[in-house]
């Protein structure tokens, strides 16, 4: 009987496997494309050190900028755009420096996926132009548009297009994350189209809602990959660096999970080895990390990386959160995470305007909207904006409309960007001769009265009083303060001002108007 090394035979095994597993080798160059054409000619030179991906590897051009990864039959393969450099967008701001490898294409599903792209290319080329981007800049951030319909896509239009069209013209770009749309692929195109409108470029991550459920994972993402692009990839603007990452795990049945793949997180810790210790990175994707099954494995990459900022949103309210060891973050100093509320609010639900567009404020009470991140180096700071409010409405406060001399009426407010880190305070005033001072407010989880509040007036005038279906169901909120204020002893109107310190030393300011009623 012939005997067998089991350790060789092992060996062989898995390079079989791997060969398989990659079946062809991809080339290519990063060039500098000086005419603009997207098409690398006789003088256009080649870019060293910039990286490129196939999704799972990562590596740097050479000298002359060439490139070579491993691929099999579907592949997405990207540049890492770097500083002070850009790569082609189309009419509606979408980044395409990414080639899509699939030479068969994507199988008949309810929503067309890629088509196919024939054989390899003999070279895949990825045209960079120069670009100049300052380390000061402004970033639009987006949580879950999630239109049902094409006239909720309008309502999107209306509500948010067209304010960030009109005073966000400084935005260097846009980040949506997740839910573009509400199971309807065939509103994606839509969807960018109309956020293409603000004039900016975006980067979409992909949610739950955004995927193809007739299908295995293989080909989950193929409908997104056709519309918009890489489900994962990273890029580089003014010093900081941005990971777009997709963490829903696709299930049988049509459910999910949250969590990376094997091959994201390795391509995170490959695309990491490029990145200096010091660099802000900011990843974004649509389920919060707190929620993914491999969340220590995820964190423990930004070992010895203390400047991380993380953006998600799925929950449909806002919420900031400093993570420590306990949820695996392996640095000293907490890791910032922001759960961004939708921009669709409670699914575009709520009394119309006057314009007809409903008020569509989230479960906790947060207007929908969207946030301002201005960057600096490694430091940055989010200030949320209401959807076709000013900048300066950053809080809503509750009280009672009339109150008896004495009496202790509750103050509750809600302050859109508030966090652990903020300090909240009330006065009451009346006049010069009475300013009031300032006491601190206690910080609750409880829901927003006055959401809750308009809720049942919706729900009595729509349903009527005795209807036993209710419309919303409001959760507690993360960012309510409260206090007991004792009302004065002289009748009439009264001020109560609210002023708020958010965690990066901006203050905020609201009013309500107390009326104090002879009993």
């Amino acid at each position: 009987m012939r005997r067998f090394n089991i350790a060789l035979v092992a060996a062989a095994l898995t390079a079989a496997l791997a060969s398989s597993a990659w079946a062809l080798s991809a080339r290519g160059t990063v060039f500098h494309d000086r005419d603009g054409d997207g098409v690398m000619g006789p003088r256009e030179p080649g870019l060293p050190g910039v990286g490129v991906s196939n999704g799972d590897q990562v590596v740097v051009t050479d000298s002359s900028g060439r490139w070579e990864l491993p691929c099999d039959d579907y592949t997405i393969f990207f540049v890492i755009k770097p500083s002070q450099w850009s790569v082609r967008t189309d009419q509606d701001g979408v980044q395409r420096g990414y080639y899509i490898h699939c030479p068969e294409g994507a199988p008949d599903f309810q929503y067309p996926g890629v088509a196919p792209t024939g054989p390899l290319p003999r070279s895949i080329d990825f045209a960079l132009t120069p670009a100049t981007e300052p380390e000061r800049f402004e970033v639009i951030c987006l949580g879950d548009p999630q239109p049902w319909n094409v006239w909720e896509v309008e309502l999107l239009a209306q509500d948010l297009v067209e304010q960030l069209a009109v005073t966000e013209t400084s935005a260097a770009f846009g980040m949506v994350l997740g839910d573009v749309v509400f199971d309807d692929l065939s509103l994606l195109p839509l969807v960018t189209a109309t956020l293409g409108r603000a004039g900016i470029p975006w980067h979409y991550a992909m949610g739950n809602h955004d995927r193809n459920y007739d299908t295995g994972e293989e080909f989950s993402t193929t409908t997104w990959h056709r519309v918009v692009g890489p489900d994962h990839y990273a890029f580089n603007y003014g010093g900081v660096h941005f990971l777009v990452l997709e963490n829903i795990a696709h299930q049988d049945g049509g459910g999910y999970s949250a969590g990376l793949t094997e091959e994201q997180l390795n391509f995170v810790r490959e695309d990491l080895r490029h990145v200096p210790k010091d660099t802000l990175i900011v990843y974004i994707q649509h389920i919060p990390v707190m929620e993914q099954s491999d969340q220590h494995r995820f964190l423990r990459l930004f070992e010895g990386r203390q400047n991380v900022l993380g953006l998600s949103a799925h929950w449909h309210s806002q919420q900031h959160f400093f993570l420590n060891a306990d949820f695996g973050w392996p640095n000293p100093m907490p890791h910032h995470h922001l759960v961004h509320v939708a921009s669709c609010g409670a699914w575009w639900q709520g009394q119309p305007d006057h314009q007809g567009i409903p008020h569509a404020n989230a479960p906790d009470g947060t207007p929908n909207g969207y946030s301002v991140i201005r960057f600096d180096g490694n430091r940055y700071e989010i200030q949320y904006r209401a959807a076709r409010r000013e900048a300066s409405y950053q809080m809503r406060l509750w009280a009672p409309e009339e109150v008896e001399p004495g009496d202790g009426a509750f103050l509750y407010a809600n302050v859109f960007g508030g966090s652990e880190r903020s300090t909240v305070e009330y006065r009451l005033t009346r006049d010069a001769t009475m300013p009031g001072e300032w006491t601190r407010m206690e910080r609750r989880t409880d829901p927003d009265p006055a959401d809750v509040e308009a809720i049942r007036a919706r729900y009595r005038g729509i349903m009527g009083p005795d209807s036993p279906f209710e419309i919303e169901v409001p959760v507690w909120c993360a960012h309510l303060w409260h206090t007991v204020l004792a009302a004065p002893e002289e009748p009439g109107y009264y001020r109560i001002e609210v002023r708020t310190t958010d965690m990066f030393g901006n203050t905020h300011q609201g009013v309500r108007v107390l009326r104090v009623v002879a009993p």
